[in-house]
C-alpha cells in the first residue's frame, strides 16, 4: 500500500474486489481507521475490470449522503494496484451471524410470527424487501407497529410489481401468476396504493422515493423469468461469482455475472436520476413515523 495507508485486517471479498480494515496516517501523525477496497489480484491485468473499478471510484467520490459510506481517496499501492480509501463503519457480517460482534444480536422469529421484542422498545425498524415475501403483510406490520415506539420510524423498501405499467405484470400474464413465487419467493404483487394503505393504519409516511423504473424492472423481471430455464438457473446459482464463491466460476457464469453487474449499474443510475418520479416505477422506498 502507499505509505499513507496500512492494512491491518482482511475483511471480505466479492466477485471483483476485496476489502480490508486499515489505518490512514497524516503527515502530523494523526491516524484514522479506514476501509480499503482494491481490485482482486487475479483481475488487475484485466483492463475492463480496472476501468469498471475506476468508474465506481469516480462516481463514489461525488456521492454525499448520511446513508452512504464516504470515499476519501483513490490511490495506488506499492504494487501499482488501484485502491479506494473509504469511511470505516464498524458492524457485523450479516452472512455469518454466528460470528457477530458482542454489540449485535440476531433473533429468529418463530412460527407464531411474533417479533421477539417488547412493546415500544425499538426506535427504528428496517423493513427492506420483506413484505412481498409475507403471507399476511397486514399482520406483520401490526407486529412492527407494536415494537416501534410512538414517534419512532419505519424505513423500508417494497417492490410494487402489481403496478399496471410494470414488466412483472406482463411476464405474469404470459408465464403464469406463480412465476415470481417460483423464481424469487415473491408471493405478493403490491401496487403503490396497497403499500400506502397497509402503512397508514399505524404509520404516517413522511418521505418517499421511487426505484426500478422502466429499465430496472424490465431487467429484473426478464432475468427472474429466465431463472425458470434449468441451464440459466444452474449457471446463476452454481457457476457464477455473482452468488457462488466457493468454486471456480465457469465462462458462462462469468459472462452472466458481468452482464448482471452492468445491468444493475444502469438501473441504479436510472433510479437515482428518477428517484422523485413515481410514474413507471416498480419499487418504493419510504420513511414513516409511528403514530
Amino acid at each position: 500500500m502507499r505509505d499513507r495507508y496500512t492494512i491491518t485486517e482482511r475483511l471480505d471479498h466479492g466477485g471483483m474486489a476485496e476489502v480490508f480494515r486499515g489505518v490512514a496516517e497524516s503527515m502530523e501523525g494523526f491516524k484514522k481507521n479506514v476501509a480499503i477496497k482494491r481490485i482482486l489480484p487475479n483481475l488487475t491485468k484485466n483492463q475492463k475490470f480496472v476501468a469498471m473499478f475506476l468508474d465506481e471510484a469516480r462516481l463514489s467520490l461525488n456521492l454525499q449522503h448520511a446513508n452512504i459510506v464516504q470515499v476519501f481517496d483513490i490511490a495506488r499501492g506499492n504494487d501499482g494496484d488501484y485502491l479506494l480509501a473509504m469511511e470505516f463503519v464498524d458492524g457485523c457480517d450479516l452472512k455469518a451471524p454466528a460470528e457477530q460482534r458482542p454489540s449485535f444480536e440476531f433473533r429468529l422469529v418463530d412460527d407464531s410470527g411474533r417479533l421477539p421484542y417488547d412493546d415500544a422498545s425499538v426506535d427504528t425498524a428496517l423493513v427492506i424487501d420483506v413484505l412481498e415475501h409475507v403471507l399476511h403483510p397486514d399482520e406483520f406490520l401490526r407486529e412492527v407497529a407494536r415494537i416501534v415506539r410512538p414517534g419512532g420510524r419505519l424505513v423500508g423498501f417494497v417492490p410494487t410489481e402489481g403496478q399496471r405499467f410494470s414488466s412483472y405484470r406482463l411476464f405474469r400474464a404470459l408465464l403464469g401468476d406463480d412465476l415470481y413465487v417460483e423464481t424469487k419467493g415473491h408471493i405478493q404483487a403490491f401496487r403503490r396504493v396497497d403499500v400506502r394503505r397497509l402503512l397508514n393504519t399505524a404509520f404516517e409516511i413522511e418521505h418517499q422515493r421511487y426505484a426500478y423504473h422502466l429499465l430496472g424492472h424490465l431487467m429484473d423481471a426478464s432475468f427472474c423469468a429466465l431463472l425458470r430455464v434449468p441451464f440459466v438457473k444452474r449457471v446463476f446459482w452454481n457457476e457464477s461469482p455473482y452468488h457462488n464463491r466457493t468454486r471456480q466460476p465457469s465462462l458462462a457464469g462469468r459472462a452472466f455475472a458481468g452482464s448482471l453487474v452492468a445491468a444493475n449499474r444502469l438501473a441504479w443510475v436510472e433510479s437515482t436520476a428518477l428517484a422523485k418520479v413515481e410514474f413507471a416505477s416498480a419499487g418504493i422506498l419510504l420513511s414513516a413515523r409511528r403514530r
